[in-house]
């Protein structure tokens, strides 16, 4: 919290007037207010699929966003759930909970229409949990991608590849520097600041740049999977709880992205 308070000066004995204050008389100075302020912290995610719905039948808006902004998204092509290995084993009701299972051979993917609240302009962190099946022969296998704004993809290696283009028309991107394993979850997360772009990968930083300029806005739709129609770039694994931020989160923040939440049992309707 932030301390604030005002102070009058307190008068000496027999004395009238107004007194002047300096460096030797702070004792004579009382508090006459005081007010508690909290610090300001990160809002809430902007859009927040924790992709663990029962199932998916195709059914637009069937992914739910539990960041109250209804970004919710429609699976394409097939895409499902599964629950019996996720990220963080369920411990006390506690854990990573349901999670989707991609298949690129079928072009599955998630989708979100457009939104203004998508359009990342300033600084803003995305993260999620990524487990591939396999990785690409070669050119890139998309994780996530909004075209020009932001995307990110696997490389062969298995490395992270972040790339954005600017409203000035530049084309940026990086690589991480620690490349995920296949068959095992691991965290990703890119945090975008002006002139300082990270990659965090199980809570470590794994890549950094110090790019310019002003990400580029578009109307194309946020994929999960898939990358705007790209041929061959369909993830072939499992994904999990993606989160996606306005600001840059603290490096705190970065490093406990992939914390555990409380799982709750898909509801059973009845007639």
């Amino acid at each position: 919290v932030t301390l604030l308070a005002s102070y009058e000066q307190r008068p000496a004995l027999g004395s009238t007037g107004v007194r002047t204050a300096d460096s030797t008389d702070s004792r004579d100075w009382i508090a006459h207010s005081l007010l508690l302020r909290p610090l300001p912290v990160n809002s809430g995610p902007l859009l927040s699929w924790s992709l663990d719905e029962a199932s998916w039948t195709g059914a637009a808006g069937e992914v739910l966003d539990s960041s109250g902004n209804a970004l919710n998204g429609t699976v394409l092509n097939g895409a499902s759930t599964a629950n019996s290995a996720p990220a963080l084993p369920q411990v006390n009701s506690q854990g990573t909970c349901g999670y989707g299972t991609f298949n690129s051979t079928s072009s599955q993917y998630v989708q979100r229409a457009d939104s203004n609240l998508l359009d990342l302009q300033g600084s803003f962190t995305i993260g999620l949990w990524v487990k591939p099946r396999t990785l690409p022969a070669s050119g890139l296998m998309s994780i996530l991608s909004k075209d020009e704004n932001y995307e990110f993809h696997l490389n062969p290696s298995g490395t992270i590849n972040w790339w954005w283009q600017t409203t000035a028309n530049a084309t940026n991107q990086f690589n991480s520097t620690t490349a995920l394993p296949v068959g095992q979850w691991s965290h990703v997360l890119i945090r975008y600041a002006p002139g300082d772009q990270r990659i965090y990968i199980n809570g470590s930083l794994a890549g950094q740049a110090s790019f310019s300029g002003t990400p580029l806005a578009n109307s194309d739709p946020l994929q999960l999977g898939a990358d705007q129609g790209a041929a061959g770039r369909n993830f072939n694994g499992e994904l999990d709880e993606l989160r996606i931020y306005s600001g840059a989160l603290s490096e705190a923040q970065c490093a406990g992205g992939g914390a555990a939440r409380v799982c709750v049992a898909p509801a059973v309707f009845q007639r």
